[in-house]
């Protein structure tokens, strides 16, 4: 494991520069990666929430049911 990470290490300091061009095009995908992958992650959470608030609800309903008597 320290022989990949010194490995590692060493690229990483042996690096000169390249010289590339980046056009305005990269600068804009970059973005709309940054967009896409910050809206499915908040999308993933609002529907994780909504599934465990169901679950939960369904559950204390069971609770009152059982031990209250409540009838629906």
């Amino acid at each position: 494991m320290i022989f990949f990470i010194s490995l590692a290490l060493f690229f990483l300091f042996l690096t000169t520069s390249s010289y590339a061009y980046l056009d305005p095009a990269t600068g804009t995908f970059i973005v709309q990666a940054l967009i896409a992958i910050i809206s499915t992650v908040c999308t993933i959470i609002v529907v994780f929430y909504k599934k465990c608030l169901r679950f939960l609800k369904k559950i204390i309903y069971k609770f009152k049911k059982i031990f209250f008597n409540i009838a629906k």
